[in-house]
């Protein structure tokens, strides 16, 4: 057995069930040894960056890492953006890259990089390693043990092509174990002591709280005892009307700074500290918090926030668990299209079960919000900053739920990072609806120029921020590679096409003209 078919016969082991491929030269004894697997599905993708986003959006909904296949030098970099996002929103993957042999590498040859592959994906992924044909295997489940144990993330294994045709060990039995180690007794009582206090207190969780229902439930009632306010910036929100809402903190530093400074306490379960995502010159603090405010450390995210919160909750239990209700019988909005009135209509007509890709940037600032009475449904966000992850996303997402609708809502600026997934979505016949909101601009600068008092209408200002003039025809593009699509003007014709294609179970897209 060769080292590309032990790899693919460990990965089976392991639970792996689906492989996203951009390969290359180097990669093609892996091609072969998938090609062979009944286990694991290959899927064809034209850019790096989307068979990593895939990954991320298979991994971000089962917990099972997603696995995709790249090429060395310039390929394996084309998806580093998405390694990053997927990094920042801990969603367990493997990006399994093949490279040169050494010997060939350090020709330095206009194909054979020059530069060790792994060097490049260290700051990117939680676990890197270059493979070699006595640990194929080892490597590989290590790979994937990094990549779930808490918190999870990116796995980078690079497979040498001399190692992929050349006899291996064989493989190893999976003998995989996590241990997620629970909080002090001390951390509960620092937390109990802001709690307690009678000072305003925000509680910030994190995705092991906002994807399980018993921990979304212990933060319902401490809310509930206390007052605290509980918000996330997460990557995954459960929703819907049986479960514990969840309020979001906003990204935007002007925003977030608004609404934290408030507070006497901020209490971290699994949360990153509230840091200044990026600043401005008048800025010296690190802290989007009052400068008086006191961090408290309730879990970090490789313990276990589930726990912690579950034991914190009860020492209240006079609370009441939190009541189901129904959906609220919401009615979208009419008249001119604006972000306010298209958040009234996503509210009220997201299908149950659903699963909502929010990057609509600016124009999706109330989404979330509006969006907090409809039908039970998932909503991921992206938390990287790396623009271009909704289309890619949502084809691992597809893959992980395919009874589920999967609705990407997608600012067209960073629709365009990625439009190569677009033909991946129609390829694979995935029940993806893509909603396109076509301001023809980057908005999200020009608020930030605007909040650093900067000129909008000088040359370079103007030129870099707007996106039209050629407007890019969202409908025929998509059309071109196989999905088909509409424009809609009006909020009566975006009302009747989202409701319309939300219930279908095929591919299709809709471009917003704002």
């Amino acid at each position: 057995m060769n080292g590309a078919q032990t790899l693919v016969k460990t990965l089976e082991k392991l639970g792996v069930t689906v492989c996203f491929a951009n390969p290359g030269t180097t990669e093609l004894e892996i091609v072969e040894a998938l090609g062979l697997s009944e286990k694991i599905k290959t899927v064809p993708v034209l850019y790096e960056g989307v068979a990593i986003g895939a990954a991320d959006g298979y991994g971000r909904m089962t917990g099972i890492p997603g696995s995709a296949l790249l090429h060395t030098g310039a390929g394996f970099p084309n998806g580093l953006s998405s390694v990053l996002n997927a990094a920042k929103s801990n969603s367990p993957l493997i990006a399994i890259v093949g490279d040169h042999p050494l010997e060939i590498r350090e020709w330095n040859h206009v194909i054979a990089s020059g530069v060790d592959i792994t060097d490049v994906a260290r700051p990117y992924a939680k676990w890197v390693k270059r493979t070699s044909s006595d640990t194929v295997s080892a490597d590989a489940e290590a790979a994937f043990h990094a990549a779930t144990a808490c918190p999870p993330g990116p796995a980078t294994l690079v497979v040498p092509s001399d190692v992929a045709w050349s006899e291996s060990a064989p493989p190893t039995e999976a003998t995989l174990q996590h241990t997620t180690p629970k909080v002090p007794q001390q951390n509960l009582d620092n937390a109990l002591m802001a709690l307690k206090s009678g000072q305003p207190v925000a509680l910030i969780v994190h995705d092991q709280v906002t994807t399980n229902s018993q921990a979304l439930e212990a933060a319902h009632r401490i809310r509930q005892a206390t007052g605290c306010s509980v918000m996330a910036r997460a990557a995954r929100v459960i929703r819907g009307p049986d479960i514990p809402p969840i309020d979001f903190l906003p990204y935007t530093p002007p925003l977030a700074v608004h609404e934290l400074k408030k507070y006497k306490y901020v209490i971290l379960a699994g949360a990153h500290p509230p840091i200044f995502p990026w600043t401005y010159p008048e800025n010296d603090l690190p802290m989007m918090t009052s400068p008086d405010c006191h961090i408290i450390k309730l879990a970090r995210m490789e313990q276990d926030v589930v726990d912690a919160l579950t034991r914190l909750a009860e020492h209240f239990p006079e609370c009441a668990k939190f009541e189901a209700a129904k959906a609220a019988e919401l009615e979208p909005s009419g008249g001119e299209i604006t972000p306010d009135n298209l958040a009234v209509s996503i509210g009220a007509l997201i299908p149950e079960n659903a699963v909502v890709i929010d990057e609509a940037v600016t124009t999706g600032r109330s989404f979330y919000e509006r969006s907090v009475n409809s039908e039970r449904h998932d909503w991921l966000r992206n938390l990287g900053g790396a623009l271009g992850y909704g289309q890619p996303v949502a084809i691992g997402c597809a893959f992980a739920c395919p009874d589920r609708k999967v609705i990407v809502l997608q600012g067209d600026g960073a629709a365009m990072y990625n439009p190569q997934a677009l033909w991946t979505i129609a390829r694979e016949k995935l029940n993806v609806l893509v909603v396109i909101f076509a301001n023809r601009t980057y908005q999200v600068l020009k608020v930030d120029m605007k909040l650093r008092n900067q000129d909008l209408n000088n040359t370079a200002g103007k030129t870099l921020t707007e996106i039209g003039g050629p407007d890019i025809d969202w409908v025929n593009l998509a059309e071109s590679l196989g999905i088909p699509g509409h424009r809609v003007t009006t909020m009566e014709e975006f009302n009747e096409k989202f409701a319309e294609e939300s219930l279908s179970s095929k591919a299709s897209l809709i471009e917003v003209v704002l």
